[in-house]
């Protein structure tokens, strides 16, 4: 676990509001909820659309949902065929239904988004492929060759739960989609190293997108684990990088999430939404939740 303790100095002598917080580290969710329901813990985050439903239902339980920005996602690794060509990644994003996988997986817990940013800078549909099957179909006629592919996952139920409906709205298309959990250490390695095909990631929630953009997208950022190179994409991240005007920043922004989804670069599986989960006895809950940062990477991933 860790301690913190409240600074009876800092200079707003409204916070902090509680005079200890100890963060026990549970990686598993049932055990997580169930700590909270005995009473062992007054506060739990969850991404757990079973637990967060359950809890939005008792009436010993107080539900507080934070909506940020950043996108849960699945690269796509261009170097490696046949994810080389432009037809098959289009195809494979075609025959995706987000919807359906915020459905059915988190409970209709998070937003679905159509662009890199989630629900923010608003960037319209961002000429994001919809679930069309005919329209992904036709495009592996054209490619005219079988379609196989190896997604790499967690071997967490998420991630297993995840892979099955990857899986199966891919082979609705003609695409054969081939599984392999991974614990988290490997499945990290093999995406940094550009050893896979297909693998879970994410956008993390961020004020400022940019830096996160560039990281991703630049052809020459170490941190480009889709292996993506485009001279065009590359003129824009730069762009965005020197702009100080607010309003031509945020076109430059919107073109970069536009040109993602138009070149089939990342699929995303759902925005970034926070659930806490708290005592309904806990005094000012909202206000602990406040103080807690959100960037971090959630123990248990897709």
């Amino acid at each position: 676990y860790v301690r913190v303790e409240k600074n009876g100095n800092y200079w707003k002598n409204i916070r902090p509001v509680a005079d200890r917080i100890i963060f026990r580290i549970i990686s598993d969710h049932q055990t997580r909820y169930a700590s909270l329901r005995a009473g062992e813990t007054d506060m739990v985050y969850t991404d757990s659309g079973i637990h967060i439903r359950q809890a939005r239902k008792d009436p010993a339980c107080k539900v507080f949902s934070v909506l940020d920005n950043g996108a849960d996602i699945i690269r796509m690794n261009h170097k490696a065929p046949p994810l080389d060509d432009v037809r098959v990644r289009k195809a494979i994003l075609l025959a995706w239904d987000q919807a359906k996988y915020i459905s059915v997986s988190r409970k209709d817990t998070i937003p679905k988004i159509r662009h890199v940013f989630g629900k923010r800078p608003e960037c319209g549909d961002a000429a994001y492929p919809e679930h069309d099957l005919q329209a992904a179909k036709k495009l592996l006629a054209e490619y005219g060759k079988p379609v196989k592919v190896e997604y790499i996952h967690t071997q967490t139920p998420r991630g297993q739960e995840l892979g099955q409906i990857l899986q199966q709205l891919g082979k609705a298309a003609g695409i054969e989609i081939a599984l392999r959990p991974l614990d988290m250490g490997a499945l990290i390695q093999k995406i940094v190293k550009g050893d896979y095909q297909m693998g879970s990631g994410r956008i993390p929630s961020a004020p400022d997108q940019g830096p996160t953009l560039f990281k991703e997208y630049h052809s020459a950022s170490r941190a480009n684990f889709a292996r993506y190179a485009d001279p065009e994409m590359d003129a824009l991240l730069e762009k965005q990088r020197m702009e100080t005007d607010p309003d031509k920043r945020r076109d430059l922004l919107c073109r970069i999430a536009s040109k993602i989804n138009k070149d089939a670069i990342t699929m995303f599986l759902g925005g970034r939404q926070y659930h806490f989960i708290a005592n309904r006895e806990l005094d000012r809950p909202q206000h602990i939740i406040q103080g807690i940062p959100l960037f971090y990477s959630d123990v248990v991933g897709n």
